[in-house]
């Protein structure tokens, strides 16, 4: 829809306006295509889960459960709704979007620090042991696997197991104090 509401909007096929899974879970936007792509994902999520409406999701501490009760909610798929909550939600979250334990690609807000594991990555250390359509419990993560510059944060992870070996992981990054002692550090 947004791509007729949109009058700037152009069709690069000869049969219209061809959005494929792929064009709708790219994060990088280069060219016409893509560009007009992500213009309308922003419209459409904004029609289907508009920000007014989803402060009781963002209000608690972050949680992978508060995003999927938005999928719910809304009636959107959960892949909508955790980029949704990564976009919306204040404080460092990333979500890393898998299958078969490789990374298919990561959103993330501005301030989470940046993450080893990139697209076809292994994230299975990431990942918990537990069986399909499960929810894993929020566990703390491995900093130094997982973060190019984990000094300074510690890293908690919530997955959700999907069918066919989808997951979903949301990460929390909490920068932590440093010691009153540590050396060169300056009272």
């Amino acid at each position: 829809m947004g791509h007729f509401l949109n009058e700037r909007h152009r069709p690069v096929a000869e049969q219209g306006f061809v959005c494929t899974g792929r064009d709708l879970a790219a994060a990088a936007r280069q060219g016409r295509h893509q560009r007009q792509e992500l213009e309308a994902n922003a419209f459409a999520i904004e029609v289907l889960a508009p920000r007014r409406w989803l402060g009781p999701h963002l209000r608690p501490l972050p949680g992978l459960a508060h995003a999927l009760a938005m999928a719910d909610r809304f009636d959107i798929s959960r892949e909508a709704a955790v980029r949704r909550y990564v976009d919306l939600r204040d404080g460092a979250l990333a979500a890393v979007f898998s299958r078969e334990g490789r990374v298919r690609y990561v959103v993330r807000t501005d301030d989470f620090p940046s993450l080893r594991p990139w697209r076809g990555d292994d994230i299975t250390g990431l990942l918990p042991g537990l069986v399909p359509h499960d929810l894993a419990d929020m566990d703390e993560a491995d900093a130094e696997a997982s973060l190019t510059r984990p000094k300074g944060f510690d890293l908690f992870s919530r997955t959700r197991f999907q069918a066919d070996d989808y997951a979903i992981t949301l990460l929390v990054a909490e920068a932590t104090e440093p010691e009153e002692d540590a050396p060169g550090f300056r009272r």
